[in-house]
């Protein structure tokens, strides 16, 4: 599935926070860090792979 290199880091990030999301029941925050952090890492990862 030919995607974004953020929009991978926004899934991974996503699918990494869920469990902490769950156990700890605050989502917002948990969430937010996933999905932001997933999205820079996704990028850079995507600008500088070979």
């Amino acid at each position: 599935m030919p995607v974004p290199g953020w929009l991978r880091g926004v899934i991974v990030g996503i699918l990494i926070s869920i469990p902490d999301a769950i156990v700890t029941k605050a989502y917002v925050p948990i969430m937010a860090t996933g999905i932001i952090g997933g999205a820079i890492i996704g990028a850079l990862a995507g600008k500088f792979a070979v």
